[in-house]
């Protein structure tokens, strides 16, 4: 497995952070991961309405989103051109649309875990004259999708799984759904001591308490092998990361990483 961490930009050094060692004290009730699954559904359908109409549209000024998040498609655009894309966690479609108006891919498509999240998106998308896309309701402890990927994206979502082996799971399934030489990109928060998000929890934790999730119980990545070794365990060929500033978002920074299988 290669991996590369590329700091081409001053912008995309790090911020150096004290190591300080903090004991969690966080408890939570024992839940399966069925019963995990279907507080998550019902909490996004709850907040479909606002985040469909809100749309995270704030994100769009992020200066990451187009160099490091769609950057390998804008520069390669050969590669990518009339084939298809996936937006995992498509929330009310804000990633999808600006995916298709990239005017590169056949057809961008969404998965999210709530029916009404996808409802939002598909009306969202027809708005912006996008007709193509297909939706996949997710059961919110894998990723299946009936459709190969050249390109997959994901962003502010992983982060928001506070189990490892629910996130594991999720990744192994979207790397399987990429075409052979297709890409994943995806995002997570950064950064641990005194500096690290408020009630998020470490990265090897299997924490169902649904009603945590969704920022109230952010995972974090204190050190990029951490999920380094996991998405090599998973199968990743290549993986390269970008650490940049974290962007509306109480993590310091966030991790950006680009896995090929």
């Amino acid at each position: 497995m290669k991996v590369s961490r590329i700091l081409n930009h001053p912008k995309l050094r790090p911020i150096v952070l004290p190591i300080v060692h903090i004991v969690e004290t966080i408890t939570a009730p024992f839940i399966s991961e069925e019963i995990f699954a279907k507080r998550v559904n019902s909490y996004f359908d709850l907040e479909a309405n606002r985040m469909g109409n809100e749309n995270h549209l704030h994100h769009n000024a992020n200066p990451y989103l187009k160099t490091i998040g769609y950057g390998p498609v804008m520069l390669d655009a050969g590669r990518f051109q009339g084939k298809r894309a996936l937006d995992f966690g498509c929330g009310g479609g804000r990633n999808l649309i600006n995916m298709a108006k990239l005017g590169i891919f056949d057809r961008v498509d969404g998965c999210d875990i709530s029916e009404k999240n996808l409802e939002m998106a598909s009306r969202n998308a027809q708005q912006e004259g996008i007709s193509t896309s297909t939706f996949t309701k997710t059961d919110g402890l894998s990723a299946k999708v009936p459709s190969k990927y050249s390109f997959i994206f994901s962003t502010i979502v992983i982060q928001h799984i506070p189990s490892r082996k629910v996130r594991n799971q999720i990744l192994s399934d979207l790397l399987a759904a990429l075409e052979s030489d297709g890409l994943l990109v995806f995002q997570m928060g950064y950064g641990g001591g005194l500096h690290r998000k408020k009630n998020s929890i470490s990265y090897r934790r299997n924490l169902l308490s649904a009603l945590e999730t969704n920022g109230r119980r952010d995972v974090r990545i204190t050190n990029p092998l951490q999920i380094l070794d996991d998405l090599q365990k998973l199968g990743a060929k290549e993986i390269n990361y970008f650490i940049t500033p974290s962007f509306a978002d109480s993590h310091p920074q966030w991790i950006w990483l680009h896995v090929t299988k």
